[in-house]
């Protein structure tokens, strides 16, 4: 059987949901607005992504050394999930373990990563 299809806004609300678990279950806070992960930091969220993208709603919360950076990275993916169904962007197609890994790590590193203490600035972007 083929997965169905998932449109952003769909997307945007299992990263909010995400976002919630790591805030409220994982009593997660956001980094300092103009902080940025080191390398290893980025690296070891990449490795956990991967983790993430096999079981993405029956994963552990992340370990705590990642665990603000990845409260970061689903802010931003709901953020910009958000952005492209309010454009209307057509579906990325289903959520697979590789779109999954496609926008937790290659959007994040593709840009995302430098424009979230820019993202910080719009109060919606970073509510639950």
């Amino acid at each position: 059987m083929t997965p169905k299809p998932v449109q952003w806004d769909e997307i945007a609300r299992v990263f909010q949901l995400l976002a919630g678990i790591f805030r409220d279950e994982g009593r997660t806070e956001l980094p300092p607005f103009d902080a940025m992960p080191s390398e290893a930091v980025d690296a070891a969220c990449d490795a956990w992504c991967q983790e993430l993208s096999l079981a993405l709603f029956d994963a552990p919360l992340p370990p705590l050394n990642i665990r603000s950076w990845m409260l970061v990275r689903v802010l931003c993916l709901a953020a910009m999930s958000a952005s492209l169904a309010k454009q209307q962007e057509p579906s990325p197609g289903p959520l697979t373990r590789t779109l999954v890994e496609r926008l937790l790590i290659h959007e994040w590193h593709g840009g995302l990563r430098h424009l979230w203490p820019k993202a910080a600035d719009d109060s919606q972007a970073f509510s639950l």
